[in-house]
């Protein structure tokens, strides 16, 4: 009998916890002795100039590439100091710059595939998909093609089919880039707000410091591998990360004063 996927709160959430991780292609080394932790239910904005890592970071935690040292491991968590791996594959969803929607499928089919791929009941997909649509606004657009959506209504059924799953990690390549300033400030509320009813992991790769800060509750920023003599990575608490009104808080822009000026430190600086 189809199976149905329950309340992600009612299943094990997974984290992330990565030790001192290397990624080589041929002899350009991308990535260099890079290790975080991302607790379950928790948040990691990473940031840095084209040609860091960022995306590649990514691949390898959705274990679409080999690296050449360290380790990844999944994690469960009991209160905010308990770590548990955990062998199995977390349910993981990737979204990506570019939305990667079928063109051929309609704003339903593109949202009820992960539920088919998962082999859920007709019924439940039906109410799964319903339900999505009303909480990205996008009720009233079902049987719209991609190419008949704006492209803040792409970037959101494109969160929607990675949330539909109840993923228990989701991983974001640079998602809003290619959206206008107000429409990029309106769904990283969205996320912010999806992130509160679901509780998630999520990891944010960003150009934007001011998006870094207000999606990361930690932020990991990264320069090019072997520009920096000690560590080409600096890793910041964010203790403001979903705080009310955030954006208006003086300590908001200081955090991203901080940031920004490490991502523009020269070499010298590092030594």
């Amino acid at each position: 009998m189809p199976h149905t996927l329950s309340s992600p709160l009612e299943q094990y959430q997974a984290g992330i916890n990565v030790q001192g991780l290397s990624k080589q292609y041929g002899t350009v080394s991308v990535l260099e002795n890079i290790s975080f932790s991302v607790l379950s239910g928790k948040s990691l904005s990473v940031i840095g100039k084209s040609g860091c890592g960022k995306s590649t970071l990514l691949t390898l935690l959705a274990q679409l590439q080999d690296y050449q040292a360290g380790r990844i491991e999944f994690t469960a968590h009991s209160g905010e100091s308990f770590l548990k791996v955990h062998k199995r594959m977390p349910r993981l969803s990737y979204v990506l710059q570019e939305y990667g929607l079928f063109p051929w499928k309609n704003a339903t089919e593109n949202l009820m595939l992960p539920l088919q791929l998962a082999k859920c009941a007709k019924d439940y997909m039906q109410e799964q998909v319903a339900l999505m649509l009303q909480e990205l606004g996008l009720t009233g657009l079902e049987k719209r093609y991609p190419q008949e959506l704006s492209g803040g209504q792409k970037q959101r059924l494109a969160l929607g089919r990675a949330l539909i799953s109840k993923p228990e990690i989701i991983l974001l390549d640079e998602p809003f880039s290619s959206v206008d300033a107000i429409n990029r400030e309106n769904l990283q509320n969205l996320i912010l707000s999806l992130w509160e009813k679901y509780r998630f992991t999520f990891v944010l790769v960003t150009h934007s410091v001011s998006e870094a800060v207000y999606l990361g509750g930690n932020i990991l920023s990264l320069s090019k591998a072997g520009e920096r003599r000690n560590s080409h990575y600096t890793l910041y608490e964010n203790p403001y990360f979903a705080e009310e009104n955030i954006r208006d808080k003086k300590e908001y822009f200081e955090l991203c004063k901080i940031i920004h000026h490490s991502l523009q430190k020269p070499f010298a600086e590092t030594l």
